[in-house]
């Protein structure tokens, strides 16, 4: 057991030998060396801090062994700035900022894909490098503190990995960060990164020093650009560095090249951080609009990922988008199936339709089919689906892309990435395209096997009930291969149920409905359920007797698994009714069924019932008009498909 007071004389001649202009913690313990904790009182006038001295505000006792006694402490710092009042900063006092940090993870450049060290490179072009200096040997942490940043920086250029010397150099360089400028900042991680020389403390420091000054540090758009290329190669930086990067390239967005802008969306992107800025967002998109012509076509994929990563929803840029993509024959300029799959894969997640560009897509598909990834193939198939894109010149495209993966898809490629077959399925089903062959291979036991066996953020458990339920409406009279009943008990026990009550409080509309029918018919007489189980949406389900003339109770729901029953109902005289009442995320921004409710309005329909769609703009005031005019709305839709006055 050691007192911390018993050091405070060593530490505070470390401090004495390298002033700093920040309260830093001392530690390899629980707090990082080189992290900055911030003071605000200090922030708004760092060059008035002058001197540092160590003081021990009380006791704190710790459990050390021997040899480590030194490298474990942790010390309480005070700053005695020029017109600033002292002040003693306890650890309970500090803000500690481990829980803000990613740790996502750093690489290597030595396993860096190809693309990646290309964009440093390109990063890098007008970067003035040091000489390598290789004749510093065995100098202590404080010799190398005496030496100039140039002589470190030549220093750092020489380094290998893993000795003890350049431990020592990249001590030294983080220690000096508040006197380097912002190229020699970040000119020394870029060494670090090219010279493949682990760097963790000088890239936290580096970050957090950023974070914490900029407001007064000066950037131009090529050194934010490096910023974001070492913090995703670092993967674990503060949360709020991400926020600080946008505020600096809000700042400074006119100055930027478009295509160093794509860089760093991408950056941000593959670090899996999202724009959070819908300005920034509003002016990238402006801009790559103004200066569609002078961006590079192969970074236009990197700026559909963020766009589609961010949620940047606006009508008129994708038009507008999709419409020059089409002028300048943008997609004759790839030669990856993979680049042209990020258009429609966006496209369809932002929920804004273009036939054109659908068209040009699923061309380039058709001849590119040859050297493209099912997965790619896949995920256009799937956007297709989604967006419903059933032009007749679609679907005849779809139906050739469909011909070419069933001769060159086998079996062993199904097993190894099964979710691909699934993701290509379900776009053709939303289209109402099943083919036997392909099915014949999902439901074959060893690929079951396989997507049970996925982890969660692959799981395809719900899409395996929803083809398990479509064969037997859409396809009755498929005969291959389908899941045993142990499969879909299986299945079953790894669904995760949303229940009728959690559906209800989601979508508003559903019961101030049910509740105006109610009070008009009867309760007895309306049922609110989930009428097909593979759709996650409940509906109402009424019953008209045309040969009454009045509304009978629904007494079952007709299901999948009584479809056999179909032929039996006296469906001449009986109108079985479907109430979908709708919201915004069923359908696209210009107002378009969405795949799920175009596929299941269509399902509906081939069992025998009747759909009445409410429009979205309507369901929403339900819950606002009150019971009576709900009422009225209901019954007028009613009146109008039945063919009867309702009042």
């Amino acid at each position: 057991m050691i007192q911390l007071h018993k050091w405070a004389n060593a530490i505070m001649k470390s401090f004495k030998q390298n002033p700093m202009t920040h309260l830093r913690f001392i530690s390899t313990k629980k707090y990082r060396p080189g992290h900055l904790y911030r003071n605000e009182s200090l922030r708004k006038s760092p060059e008035n801090i002058t001197t540092y001295k160590v003081y021990q505000t009380q006791p704190v006792k710790i459990n050390v062994s021997a040899e480590r006694k030194k490298q474990d402490l942790i010390s309480v710092v005070k700053l005695e700035p020029k017109g600033v009042s002292s002040q003693v900063f306890k650890l309970s006092q500090m803000r500690t900022r481990e829980s803000e940090w990613n740790t996502e993870g750093s690489f290597s450049i030595d396993k860096a894909p190809v693309w990646f060290s290309k964009i440093h490179q390109d990063l890098i072009k007008y970067v003035k490098f040091p000489v390598a200096s290789t004749g510093h040997k065995d100098y202590n942490l404080w010799t190398l503190q005496l030496m100039t940043t140039s002589e470190l920086m030549s220093m750092a250029q020489g380094a290998k990995a893993g000795d003890n010397d350049t431990k020592n150099v990249i001590t030294a360089l983080w220690r000096r960060l508040d006197a380097m400028s912002m190229e020699e900042r970040l000119t020394v991680a870029d060494i670090f990164y090219l010279n493949n020389i682990p760097s963790k403390n000088y890239y936290s420091a580096l970050f957090t020093y950023v974070d914490e000054m900029l407001e007064y540090l000066e950037f131009t758009p090529l050194q934010i650009a490096r910023l974001a290329f070492h913090i995703k190669v670092h993967g674990d930086a503060p949360k709020t560095l991400y926020l600080t990067t946008e505020e600096l390239m809000l700042k400074n967005l006119s100055n930027f090249d478009m295509n160093l802008i794509a860089i760093i969306c991408h950056l941000f992107f593959i670090g899996q951080n999202r724009l959070q800025c819908f300005q920034l967002l509003d002016r990238i998109a402006t801009r790559l609009l103004d200066d569609f012509k002078t961006v590079n076509h192969h970074y236009l994929p990197l700026l559909m990922k963020m766009l589609r990563y961010s949620n940047y929803i606006n009508i008129s840029f994708y038009k507008t988008l999709g419409d020059k993509v089409i002028e300048m024959n943008v997609f004759q300029s790839f030669n990856s199936m993979s680049s042209i799959m990020h258009f429609a894969f966006t496209y369809a997640s932002v929920r804004i339709t273009h036939p054109d560009i659908f068209t040009q897509i699923l061309f380039r598909c058709d001849k590119m089919e040859h050297r493209a990834r099912i997965k790619d193939i896949a995920k256009i198939v799937w956007a297709c689906g989604t967006l419903v894109t059933d032009h007749p010149e679609h679907l005849k495209l779809i139906q050739t892309i469909l011909n070419k993966v069933k001769r060159k898809l086998s079996l062993d490629e199904v097993w190894r990435y099964p979710d691909n077959l699934v993701d290509f399925l379900m776009g053709l089903a939303l289209l109402n395209i099943y083919p036997v062959e392909l099915y014949n291979k999902l439901f074959h036991p060893e690929t079951i096997k396989m997507i049970f066996g996925l982890k969660s953020d692959r799981d395809k458990i719900m899409q395996l009930q929803f083809f398990d339920q479509s064969l037997l409406i859409e396809c009755p009279h498929y005969s291959g291969n389908t899941l045993t009943e142990s499969d879909r008990i299986h299945m079953l026990k790894q669904l995760k149920f949303i229940s009728l009550e959690v559906d209800l409080k989601l979508r508003t509309s559903v019961t101030p409905a049910m509740k105006a029918l109610q009070s008009w018919l009867g309760d007895k007489f309306v049922h609110c359920t989930f009428v097909l189980p593979h759709f996650k949406t409940a509906d109402l389900v009424v019953v008209y007797d045309k040969k009454q003339k009045c509304f009978i109770e629904p007494t079952s729901v007709l299901l999948p698994s009584s479809i056999s029953e179909l032929n039996k109902l006296d469906t001449e005289n009986i109108e079985r009714v479907v109430l979908q009442l709708l919201s915004k995320a069923q359908t696209t921004y210009d107002n378009k069924p969405l795949g799920m409710l175009h596929c299941k309005t269509r399902q509906l329909q081939a069992l025998g019932y009747k759909v009445i769609l409410v429009a979205a703009e309507e369901a929403e005031t339900y819950s606002l008009i009150g019971q009576e005019a709900t009422q009225q709305l209901l019954l007028s839709h009613l009146s109008s498909l039945l063919g009867v006055t309702l009042k």
